[in-house]
């Protein structure tokens, strides 16, 4: 099985960075890269990180100051956004398919499938 490039954009929220380092757990099968929203350059360093998926927190307002989902969308054409909601602990993908993993395997099985 080939490693699956995870890119997480996020301001080093605790709730990302403990998804993060769970992510991270499973070094054989994904890679985790970070990019901090408010960094000069934020979006360059999305795209030439080259991710299969990009995770993000929807209620990180400085996502939505810096790099708005539309934006991200049109830049990231090829690649899957998984939208996470720190709130309501819920994933929903970009393709407006819901779906809310009970553990983190759950997590990794749903980043695997769309990979």
């Amino acid at each position: 099985m080939s490693t699956q490039r995870i890119l997480i954009l996020s301001g080093h929220s605790l709730y990302m960075d403990a998804v993060a380092r769970r992510l991270e757990e499973h070094g054989d099968v994904l890679e985790v890269v970070r990019v901090d929203p408010l960094a000069d350059g934020a979006l360059d360093q999305v795209l030439k990180s080259s991710p299969t998926l990009v995770m993000l927190d929807t209620r990180d307002t400085d996502i939505e100051r810096n790099l708005p989902l539309n934006r991200l969308l049109s830049a990231l054409c090829d690649v899957q956004l998984l939208l996470l909601d720190s709130l309501h602990t819920q994933v929903q993908f970009v393709t407006c398919e819901g779906r809310q993993p009970a553990e983190v395997d759950d997590l990794i099985r749903m980043v695997l499938e769309r990979a």
